[in-house]
């Protein structure tokens, strides 16, 4: 096939570009595209994007790459495979997979993709990738936007009864501009609330970390704890070189340095997108999943 349609479906956003060989042909963006949203928004994500950059060229000739958030709904995942038949061909992967490659160069490695979710990987010398977290929200995705935002509205609903010595008081006014001023207005939130909502306060703590507020300091620490962990689980408890990438990869990065010196934190520019289409064009290998060390079986197998 001569054109490659890659695409990153987030819990927040979509980002996809059309390759013509190693040729980037146009880039676009558009809305959450994660099939834990329903696999209704993941093909409009898909439309979406297809309906920008594929003007003019046949789904035939055009091999379409995902990387998709959520990956583990497998009833989902082989309904879209389905729907997107009419493609030359149709691949779905983990949504950290193309980051992974694209920060590597598709040689062995390991990424931890830290945005509204995490995804954690590492590229093994046989070409078989390990995976960490990515167990989604809000169990899982421990250290991610979503986990930051749950830490954040908790403590705000503490701070709201009276525990003082929580948070700041201007941290929790930053808060309720989004969550709402009134009671009513909060619990709504809270309870209509999704991992891509939660996600988006974490932008406010940051700021506020930055800023020295003691409460965001402790909640980016934390994070970057959960991101060492996993790391550390990757790497079979000896630290090496992690990636660091996704929307919190810059802010965490420096957290991460200090609660796991010995790690060498790498802040990565990796584009999933770029990744998706390296190994489209056979510069990686495909990804192939080996089990969880708890698990019998890997998260999933196409």
């Amino acid at each position: 096939m001569r054109f490659a349609l890659c695409l990153d479906l987030g819990g927040t956003k979509s980002t996809g570009a059309l390759f013509d060989g190693d040729r980037e042909v146009a880039r676009a963006g558009g809305p959450a595209g994660a099939v834990s949203l329903g696999t209704e928004v993941s093909m409009s994500a898909i439309a979406g994007l297809w309906g920008q950059l594929g003007r003019g060229i046949s789904q035939t000739e055009t091999g379409v790459y995902v990387g998709l958030a959520g990956i583990g709904l497998r009833d989902r995942v082989a309904e879209m495979h389905r729907r997107l038949a009419g493609f030359g061909r149709s691949v779905i992967l983990g949504d950290g997979y193309g980051a992974l490659v694209d920060a590597t160069g598709g040689a062995p490695g390991t990424l931890v993709a830290v945005g509204t979710g995490v995804a954690a990987m590492r590229l093994l010398p046989d070409g078989t990738c390990r995976t960490g977290s990515g167990w989604g929200f809000p169990a899982g995705d421990l250290g991610s936007g979503a986990w930051i935002g749950l830490q954040a509205t908790s403590a705000l609903t503490r701070h709201l009864d009276g525990s003082h010595g929580v948070m700041g008081a201007g941290l929790a006014r930053r808060l309720m501009a989004v969550t709402g001023e009134t009671a009513p207005q909060i619990m709504g939130w809270l309870t209509g609330g999704r991992a891509g909502d939660y996600g988006r306060l974490a932008p406010v703590i940051v700021a506020a970390a930055e800023e020295g507020e003691a409460f965001a300091c402790v909640v980016m620490e934390g994070a970057a704890r959960e991101i060492a962990d996993v790391a550390l689980a990757l790497w079979d408890r000896v630290p090496d070189v992690v990636h660091v990438s996704g929307g919190l990869g810059l802010s965490l990065v420096p957290w991460c340095r200090k609660v796991a010196p010995a790690f060498d934190w790498r802040v990565s520019e990796a584009d999933p997108v770029r990744g998706l289409a390296l190994m489209a064009r056979g510069g990686a290998p495909m990804e192939r999943l080996v089990a969880r060390p708890g698990l019998a079986g890997p998260d999933y197998a196409d």
